[in-house]
């Protein structure tokens, strides 16, 4: 068994799953059919967001090492990712549930194990996009090819950045800090994916402005230690007014998905 199958990374012994851990596990070992080289191709998308991210919070929490980061990318096909959300309680952990769950394309898990599944970006998203769109990238990176990896890239490299940075949070039951750690990790998103990569839409723009607010409110420094690990140098009252700022309007308006909460 290689270095980076999921048994290197243990489900803890109880999880939110309905399903136990020799079960989930079995889950994984059976998913785990993606190529040497698309698994390299991956893992240095990951190596490269990590330097990112270590560098941004690098006075808050420590880094996590490259080796060890990549042992927490479990990568899987689009079915595997379906039977793992069905089996999957949200609410156990306090963790909150979203209506479009069926579209997930990748999931951190901190409470089960501090690792993150995640659908690697296929060729099938070329055909989602306009012909007009498919045209201009074909234009300006040469033949068609190459413009299928920009978009594999661009894909994967987002998700990656977004999930990477929960591996850095802290867990934390309190439902308004999750939804401050979704704003954070956008804002990450947003910040550290190069310009011709970033995938984005009016929701994930919304929440990542919301954060930027909160980092000119509170200065980038508390707000990233509130969002990382619940306290900023053991001031609660800061704490307590970025918590505060997730009133029940901006909740519903940066998360109109939500299910429980």
């Amino acid at each position: 068994m290689s270095e980076e199958t999921p048994a290197q990374m243990p489900f803890h012994e109880e999880t939110s799953f309905e399903l136990d851990r020799d079960q989930l596990e079995s889950i994984l070992l059976e998913s785990q059919n993606i190529s040497p080289s698309e698994k390299e191709r991956l893992n240095t998308i990951i190596v490269d967001a990590n330097l990112k991210i270590s560098a941004e919070f690098a006075d808050i929490v420590p880094p996590i090492p490259d080796s060890d980061i990549v042992k927490k990318f479990v990568f899987v096909d689009k079915d595997t990712m379906n039977e793992l959300e069905d089996a999957w309680d949200p609410t156990s952990n306090l963790n909150l549930e979203y209506s479009d769950r069926a579209n997930t394309t990748g999931r951190v898990f901190l409470y089960e194990g501090r690792f993150v599944i995640e659908v690697p970006a296929t060729d099938d998203l070329w055909g989602n996009l306009t012909e007009n769109n498919r045209n201009i990238l074909v234009r300006k990176y040469k033949t068609e090819e190459k413009a299928k990896e920009l978009v594999r890239r661009a894909l994967d490299t987002n998700i990656i950045i977004h999930e990477s940075t929960h591996l850095y949070q802290i867990p934390n039951a309190d439902k308004k800090m999750y939804l401050l750690r979704e704003t954070q990790a956008e804002w990450m998103t947003r910040k550290h994916v190069p310009h011709e990569l970033r995938v984005s839409n009016p929701e994930f723009e919304k929440k990542a402005d919301f954060y930027q607010w909160l980092v000119d409110k509170y200065g980038v420094k508390n707000a990233h230690e509130c969002a990382l690990t619940g306290n900023v140098e053991n001031d609660t009252e800061i704490v307590s007014n970025i918590m505060s700022e997730f009133s029940e309007g901006a909740v519903k308006d940066l998360f109109p998905n939500l299910k429980n909460g």
